[in-house]
């Protein structure tokens, strides 16, 4: 695990001194982070932003006192929570199924798929809130699976994280996994009920704090925020003349592309008859499904803006579910091997298309960042060339060459992260996110 680990640390450290923060929207939290590292307040934000909650902005400005005040500083607790999702996915693998190469094999995925490192990378509320989902569904289960109190508090403490970095996102998810969780082991009525007004005072009880001193710094504007962004916004975007949004299909296109470069592996296991097996016997399997599925569903079906992130709960569940496939699971060599050659050529194709299509749709910003882009598309490609024709073909691929692709896929990060941070300095879209958030950082210098 420690290898694992220390190679995702890197790469989503990579370079250190001249981070790219590369997000229009870290400008909103960022000054409430400067605001805790300068004054310790925890409880009186210096402005609303969007109310989503105040754990990431605390532990953004307390972690970013271990380092001059710098891009990386700042991103340094988000790296950290997504270091911590990849140790828990490798935990809950290795106790779940009792096997370490599963644990290694599930590690190794989380930590190379694209929408894992773009979170590592992209400091906001949604990973801090999907690792303490995380946190709160694999506890539970120990729970539910050992019957050992412990790891009920373990658990709490989850949901804790998630509720006070995305309030109703995590409470909601965490809703449904209970009630489906209590389904699938056959738990009786009075546990579901008496879990869930835990859980529901709990994720409420700890935001009071900082909801009443919200409320008096802000007044009554403060509400409108809160309930626009906890409730209103799942069925549309706030503001006027702002449509609600109806493409279904987003979020699971998202969901492809963010499992990059397993993707294709991970659909090639649905077409496996021995994974509907396992979705039909094994607890283990149902739980990860209850865990992801919901939210898939939830988001797709919502009014909300897509993007990406949003569905960032999902991602570890899915390299479990694939982890643990490829590694113990009885596969057909031959459906197996005719599977992935046609998915992962299929993924060749998409991810070219999907390129060129951004390349059109944003001309003017992919002409001046040419570099760039040929480094995003020859990153994706050669990722994808290295699982498709290094040993993804084989039934025993990804068991036999875990370290290799780690190794490999890390390296090709490596790279574009390196080619990112001088671009960041250099292209004009990325510039203008940098510029205002080392104007922010050089103003607060004085505190």
């Amino acid at each position: 695990m420690i290898p694992i680990l220390l190679v995702f640390f890197i790469v989503a450290s990579w370079p250190f001194w001249a981070y790219a923060l590369t997000d229009a929207d870290i400008l909103h939290w960022i000054p409430l982070s400067l605001e805790i590292r300068n004054h310790f307040n925890f409880l009186s934000m210096n402005q609303v932003d969007q109310s989503h909650g105040p754990l990431f902005a605390w532990g953004s400005g307390l972690f970013s006192k271990l380092f001059p005040l710098s891009f990386y500083g700042v991103a340094f607790f988000n790296i950290l929570m997504a270091v911590l999702g990849v140790g828990l996915v490798y935990y809950f693998s290795s106790h779940w199924w009792k096997n370490s190469k599963v644990a290694l094999v599930s590690g190794m995925i989380l930590s190379t798929t694209l929408a894992w490192v773009y979170l590592a990378r992209t400091p906001m509320y949604d990973l801090t809130a999907a690792v303490g989902y995380l946190a709160f569904v694999g506890f539970y289960i120990q729970y539910i699976l050992e019957k050992k109190k412990r790891y009920f508090f373990i658990a709490l403490l989850g949901i804790v994280i998630g509720c006070l970095t995305r309030f109703s996102i995590v409470l909601g998810l965490a809703g449904f996994f209970v009630i489906l969780v209590h389904i699938i082991y056959r738990r009786s009525l009075g546990l579901l009920v008496r879990d869930g007004l835990i859980l529901l005072f709990l994720g409420t009880i700890v935001n009071v704090p900082w909801l009443i001193s919200q409320v008096q710094l802000h007044g009554i504007s403060f509400w409108e925020v809160f309930l626009a962004d906890n409730l209103l916004r799942f069925v549309r975007e706030p503001g006027m003349g702002v449509l609600p949004r109806h493409d279904y299909y987003g979020f699971i296109l998202y969901s492809i592309v963010g499992m990059l470069p397993h993707s294709f592996a991970l659909i090639a296991v649905m077409f496996q008859p021995s994974f509907w097996r396992q979705v039909r016997h094994d607890k283990r399997v149902q739980v990860l499904l209850a865990a992801s599925i919901p939210c898939l569903i939830l988001f797709s079906v919502s009014g909300h803006v897509k993007l990406a992130r949003y569905i960032a709960y999902l991602f570890p569940f899915f390299a479990m579910l694939l982890g643990q496939f490829v590694v113990i699971a009885p596969i057909d060599a031959k459906k197996w091997t005719s599977s992935i050659r046609g998915w992962g050529w299929g993924m060749v194709a998409f991810v070219s298309l999907i390129l060129l299509i951004l390349s059109i749709q944003f001309s003017r910003q992919a002409s001046e960042g040419s570099i760039m882009v040929l480094g995003l598309a020859t990153m994706l490609l050669v990722q994808l060339g290295l699982l498709l024709w290094g040993g993804a073909q084989a039934t025993d691929g990804y068991g036999k060459k875990t370290m290799t692709w780690l190794y490999s896929l890390s390296m090709a990060y490596l790279l574009f992260f390196s080619l990112l941070t001088w671009a960041s300095f250099h292209v004009s879209f990325l510039t203008e996110i940098r510029v205002p958030i080392q104007l922010m950082l050089d103003q607060s210098i004085k505190y």
